[in-house]
């Protein structure tokens, strides 16, 4: 197996030596990485051979030369002034700012260490799940039910014995038995989830048929308040989740969360 290479580059796109997408797919395997840095930003990238995802840029990049399913897959974004608000910058007190009076955007801070905060909004990857034995197999995003065998899929309305969503965003997890088939089972924050339609934040969810979630009747949370297994947070807009090397396909899932 060939070693993998860490490629520079100063442009993302329009070909050439200095380009990204400049270098030659027949030369790129798979786990290569790149170091792109233009004048404002800079952009670290892994070689997937055999993605074929259709180009995005900065987060999928292909070669314009023997590209075939090879794609450069965005891993980490920073931005290279030092002066705007919207930049990560070294405080005086020696901490790291992003625009602390009014965040926003989606861009990148990569760090490998602990990380301290007085408060955490939207988190990704951080409900807790707790591995259990599965009975038939493990689907993330759908409600599955407890039974005598292990854990199944849900297959009717508000169905009793709703044990949780089956999670692939935790950031935390307990129970894990390698020598069992398992599917983790969020206990608590958010997770990705399949939803029949999108909600008003709050709203209470149950079981479907198809394993899926939906809204819960008025007279289904009085009488059977433990089956509510989440309530809705919000679409997730974005096709793929990256989170270091780790690649999150989306699928039309909702963030719901999990008390």
């Amino acid at each position: 197996m060939s070693d993998n290479i860490f490629y520079p580059a100063t442009a993302l796109t329009g070909g050439g030596d200095h380009a990204l997408d400049g270098y030659d797919g027949a030369s790129l395997v798979d786990g290569d990485r790149s170091l792109t840095i233009t004048t404002t930003e800079i952009y670290i990238h892994l070689l997937d051979d055999d993605s074929g995802a259709a180009e995005s840029s900065p987060a999928v990049i292909a070669p314009d030369t023997n590209a075939g399913t090879k794609r450069w897959i965005l891993i980490s974004k920073f931005r290279v002034s030092e002066t705007s608000s919207t930049t990560f910058k070294i405080g005086s007190s020696g901490t790291i700012e992003y625009n602390q009076s009014s965040p926003s955007g989606t861009d990148v801070l990569g760090y490998n260490g602990y990380l301290y905060a007085t408060r955490v909004y939207n988190p990704v990857f951080a409900d807790y799940a707790d591995f259990r034995d599965v009975a038939d197999f493990a689907h993330s995003g759908l409600v599955y039910i407890d039974s005598q065998l292990g854990a199944k899929i849900a297959t009717e309305n508000c169905q009793k014995g709703i044990i949780g969503v089956a999670s692939d965003t935790y950031g935390h997890a307990v129970g894990i038995n390698p020598k069992h088939d398992q599917v983790p089972i969020a206990v608590s924050g958010w997770v990705l989830a399949y939803v029949d339609r999108e909600y008003t934040p709050g709203t209470a969810l149950t079981s479907r048929s198809s394993g899926m979630l939906t809204k819960m009747k008025w007279w289904q949370k009085i009488l059977f308040p433990e089956r509510i297994v989440a309530t809705y947070s919000r679409r997730e807009p974005m096709g793929t989740l990256l989170y270091n090397d780790k690649s999150i396909v989306v699928d039309g899932r909702h963030w719901v969360k999990v008390n």
